[in-house]
This record gives C-alpha cells, sequence and structure tokens, in this order.
C-alpha cells in the first residue's frame, strides 16, 4: 500500500533575530532580516535581555506580527498581536524612541509555517 502525504503535516519554523544598540547607529528604525512571501506566521515575542535607555522599541514584520511599545529598559518578554500572513518577502523591522543608546540587546522571535512544505520525515 502506497504511504499517503500529508502536506499540511509539518512543524513550525523559528526566525530569531538579536538586536542590540550597536545595529542602530544614530537611526531610529532598522531592518534586521525577511520573513519568506506567504508566511503564516503563528506567534511571536521579544525578550529584552538587557535594558536599552531607549523609552520604547516596536517590531513588526509588516502588517503580519506586531510587537509595540516594549518598555526597553526593563529585561523581561513582550509578546506580539495580530499573526496573520506575511505579504511577499516581509521585512522585520525595530523602531526605537531615541536616537541614541549605551546600552541594549533584545532577541525577537517569530515562529512561522509555510504553507504546503511537507515535513522531511513523513513515510
Amino acid at each position: 500500500m502506497q504511504p499517503t502525504i500529508q502536506m499540511e503535516r509539518q512543524y513550525p519554523l523559528v526566525a530569531m533575530f538579536e538586536i542590540t544598540k550597536d545595529l542602530f547607529g544614530t537611526g531610529t528604525t532598522i531592518t534586521v532580516g525577511h520573513l519568506p512571501g506567504g508566511a503564516v506566521i503563528k506567534s511571536g515575542f521579544v525578550e529584552v535581555v538587557e535594558g536599552f535607555d531607549t523609552s520604547a522599541l516596536s517590531f513588526s514584520a509588516g502588517t503580519a506580527l506586531t510587537v509595540a511599545n516594549v518598555t526597553a529598559g526593563a529585561t523581561g518578554r513582550t509578546n506580539g498581536t495580530s499573526p496573520g500572513v506575511a505579504a511577499s518577502t516581509t521585512d522585520v523591522t525595530v523602531t526605537r524612541s531615541a536616537t541614541t543608546d549605551a546600552t541594549g540587546k533584545a532577541y525577537l522571535a517569530i515562529e512561522y509555517i509555510i504553507p504546503n512544505r511537507q515535513h522531511e520525515v513523513q513515510p
């Protein structure tokens, strides 16, 4: 009997971005990476591990995910809102509320799947 391959059966992928004060230079918005077009975003979060001098950080993956008004001066986790589908190639951006920081480090994690991608170990 021929095995049946299930196209919807897959594990999620995770895009992880490290954000440090040095990435910004003197600007307020940077692009830290990209998500593939059509990616279905399941969830996302920001983990601040070293407080920034900036009062707030906002993260986005186009309109498919937003993590807004992260308290940048304190360590901790903030979950994203509005998970959705990424348009063509989607830039992942970070915006800060000031133009300089003496310290700061955070991680942005985005969990997503790509439709019609199958699990590699299906029978």
